[in-house]
């Protein structure tokens, strides 16, 4: 035996014994032998079953014929309190009676008077070596409980579905998220293959049929497909469907998916699309706007360059022959009238010109 299980491994033992000496040389022994074993001693069933409502030991270990309440009666009460306890009786009693109360009651084990400590210790271990056993069963059931529930929780909150399928039973297993991505109840439906493609839309019960089938091929891989589940309120949901082949002995016993609701994804995809392309148009009708814009200034360009510089060129030389010729009139505002008028042609020249960059400058910028 392993020594933390000879140690005790942390349980607990109520002893019960009315004869003072034995039950304090008892003690003494296991105290000796199993260092980690927590032991409450008791003389009488009463003060034993008090005892054992405050600590609830694993184990207890009694005497038979007890004043007060003897073993058989507190056996009996704390089975009520706690089925799993286990019970070793010690008793220098072989008589039938108190065999079958024993058996009835689920006394585990017995060791009889005198003890034989080798036999007491044996016995011991073997309980011992069953708690411990027990409690590693019920830390795994703890571990794998925790586990699906945290895969539970993962679906629930990816929205990703799973199932499987048995191909020689020919049923299938659905999460409960697959369930709910299906509108349904967990449990609720059968989950059987015909089902299953009865939640898809008409259109893309094939695609999901052709995808099982080839994942019955170990060569194969199928691609992940997007495909319609229809609720039974008409709503649809679009999934990402998954498969993959299991195999076992180079053949394909089962197939396995997973459906992952993207309807918000596709959804937002859509209208992303839809943004662009009303972004492509307005650019489109604003380029052409812009388009025709520009194309109007160069005709109103031309008009300037060609149609406007031959009159301005005649009235600027018209100006400057006159601000000649007032130089030697006697007027005295002549000239200076003469003056502001080949001004004023100078700065129609520069708008011209400005507004000739202008188109040059827009027509390079398209």
């Amino acid at each position: 035996m392993k020594d933390e299980e000879r140690e005790g491994a942390g349980a607990s033992m109520l002893y019960v014994e009315d004869e003072a000496d034995a039950r304090q040389m008892v003690t003494r022994m296991l105290a000796m032998n199993y260092p980690n074993l927590t032991v409450y001693s008791a003389d009488n069933g009463l003060q034993a079953l008090e005892l054992y409502r405050q600590h609830t030991p694993e184990i207890v270990m009694t005497d038979i014929n007890m004043p007060v309440m003897d073993g058989i009666r507190m056996s009996r009460e704390i089975k009520a309190i706690n089925p799993e306890v286990r019970i070793i009786a010690v008793t220098a009693h072989s008589d039938t009676s108190y065999l079958l109360s024993a058996i009835e009651i689920g006394v585990h084990h017995y060791v009889l008077k005198p003890l034989n400590y080798q036999e007491l210790f044996t016995v011991l271990d073997k309980v011992l070596e069953q708690i411990e056993l027990k409690r590693l069963v019920s830390a795994q059931h703890r571990r794998l409980a925790q586990s699906q529930r945290q895969l539970a929780a993962a679906q629930r909150i990816a929205h990703l579905g799973s199932w499987q399928r048995n191909l020689a039973a020919e049923n299938m297993d659905w999460s409960d998220e697959m369930y709910r991505i299906c509108g349904v109840e967990p449990d609720s439906v059968p989950a059987s293959f015909h089902s299953f493609l009865e939640r898809f839309h008409p259109e893309d019960r094939k695609t999901v049929a052709d995808s099982m089938q080839s994942a019955l091929d170990p060569k194969l891989q199928p691609e992940h497909k997007f495909v319609r589940v229809v609720r039974p309120d008409g709503s649809v949901r679009i999934v990402r469907l998954d498969v993959e082949g299991l195999l076992e002995r180079d053949s394909t016993t089962s197939v396995i998916g997973t459906c992952h609701d993207v309807t918000e994804l596709k959804e937002a995809e859509q209208q992303v699309r839809s943004l662009t392309e009303e972004l492509e148009r307005r650019v489109l009708q604003r380029t052409s706007l812009l388009q025709a814009t520009v194309s109007e200034l160069e005709n109103f360009s031309y008009f300037v360059s060609h149609d406007l510089r031959a009159p301005v060129a005649r009235l600027e030389g018209f100006c400057t022959a006159l601000v000649e010729d007032c130089g030697v009139c006697g007027h005295a505002n002549c000239r200076q009238y003469a003056e502001r008028s080949a001004s004023v042609v100078q700065q129609i020249k520069q708008i011209m010109d400005a507004f000739n960059s202008l188109t040059h400058l827009a027509r390079c910028t398209l």
